[in-house]
């Protein structure tokens, strides 16, 4: 499965600010919030048969990257939408994934963005209540560009599994307890192997962005809509580039069968500089998730005002163009496989659209 490719590149603002958004990979909420109301749980449930009352959605995101402008861009558009509803909405700052779904659990967030592969970890590991939360969309695709030093002579994702018998390489794994490194077992693992077969530094994205461009550490990945600010900064930022190691389709099946989130994806040529052919990859789509108690009525109204105004919000932040109401059908039959629930505020509004039956 393909996703329709970045035509365009995005502000020279936000380009050279996108790091990976996901799973707290900044490290710490360093990034300014988008201003806004102090966190509180929404009124009025879907079950009470009367309007509910004004309510904030505070929206988890990360200290920069991706999952922040997300957030911040749905806080600009949707507010004024969403007024005649009692609905505020604002994007918060937080360390990424985990604690975006921790504080969703604890009633401090109503709504989260979070990676599928750290929704289930925290799911089974008892932090989360499958119960109390609900998926409202699939995102974008977090595309994976999976670099490695020119100098390791490897190409591919195979190439780089046949390599870690013969050498201990240094990988960029992501700050402790960070979503990233959830990701990278879960690449690891697709090959036969686990973090303790390489060397793996716990170090945030700039980190280790900067130790691969100094030639520091051998392998790093970025999950990010394409164009990647960080991928493009490692290529311009050294005199051989980086090699973006492309995933065959054995490999693409092997990592969906130990992740059913993670689906094929393609980097198209042309994109970065250098990079003519297209590179077959991976990627996941990260669910705006929310808190199951939710109005009915008012999570209907969110998910089709968002839908309704993604023109505005795709001028603040271009990769939100990738956000369509088909992504539900990408990982419909996933979440209900996983008995994760989609809210019946934003299940009406596909049903009413014709996207799911």
């Amino acid at each position: 499965m393909k996703k329709r490719i970045l035509a365009t590149v995005m502000t020279a603002i936000l380009t050279a600010a996108m790091i990976v958004g996901c799973g707290g990979g900044a490290g710490g909420a360093g990034g300014a919030a988008p201003a806004g109301g102090s966190s509180q749980q929404a009124s009025g449930g879907a079950e009470g048969g009367g309007a509910a009352g004004a309510v904030t959605f505070n929206i988890g995101s990360s200290s920069s990257g991706a999952f922040y402008y997300v957030a911040t861009a749905m806080g600009q558009v949707l507010t004024p939408v969403l007024e005649e509803y009692g609905v505020t909405v604002v994007g918060e700052a937080t360390n990424g994934s985990v604690e975006n779904l921790r504080r969703l659990q604890a009633g401090e967030l109503q709504m989260a963005m979070c990676a599928p592969s750290n929704l289930l970890d925290e799911i089974n590991a008892g932090n989360v209540n499958k119960e109390d939360v609900a998926v409202i969309v699939p995102l974008y695709p977090n595309t994976y560009h999976l670099m490695a030093q020119p100098s390791l002579g490897i190409e591919t994702v195979q190439d780089l599994f046949d390599l870690i018998p013969q050498q201990k390489l240094s990988f960029g794994i992501g700050e402790p307890g960070a979503g990233l490194q959830t990701l990278w077992e879960v690449v690891l693992n697709s090959g036969g192997y686990t973090r303790d077969d390489v060397n793996a530094e716990q170090i945030g994205t700039s980190e280790f962005v900067d130790k691969f461009i100094d030639g520091d550490i051998d392998i790093m990945k970025i999950d990010s809509p394409d164009p990647a600010a960080n991928v493009t900064n490692v290529i311009t930022s050294r005199p051989d580039g980086a090699q973006i190691l492309s995933w065959s389709a054995e490999r693409q099946a092997a990592i969906n069968e130990v992740d059913p989130y993670i689906v094929p994806d393609v980097i198209k040529g042309g994109i970065y500089d250098g990079y003519d052919e297209d590179i077959d990859t991976v990627c996941f789509y990260p669910p705006l998730m929310c808190r199951a108690d939710l109005d009915e009525e008012q999570v209907y109204q969110f998910t089709k005002a968002m839908f309704e105004n993604m023109d505005e919000m795709v001028k603040i932040f271009q990769p939100m163009s990738f956000i369509a109401p088909e992504n539900m059908q990408l990982y419909y039959e996933a979440y209900t496989a996983d008995g994760i629930a989609i809210h019946p505020g934003a299940l009406r509004y596909y049903q009413e659209i014709g996207v799911l039956d």
